[in-house]
């Protein structure tokens, strides 16, 4: 991939992240009473999955982005 679509990718990332946490982001609630440990664990473990993939959305726009302002300074 080139920078200038590292760059663009990373942006257009942003945006969507930006986008989505002003109009779309409410707050998990997963928390239900749950009388069995099996089954306080499996959803405490589904609230970590979502609450870690969540996380990768919000801050993996910046890879692409600083990949993509690497190479175009070092090329330029």
């Amino acid at each position: 991939m080139t920078s200038k679509t590292l760059v663009g990718i990373g942006l257009a990332w942003f945006g969507i992240v930006v986008l989505w946490v002003c109009f779309f982001d409410q707050a998990i609630s997963i928390a239900w009473p749950v009388r069995s440990p099996i089954k306080q664990w499996a959803s405490i473990a589904i609230l970590y999955l979502l609450i870690s993939t969540y996380f990768v959305f919000l801050v993996g726009w910046l890879i692409p982005l600083g990949f993509g302002i690497y190479r175009l300074v070092r090329h330029h």
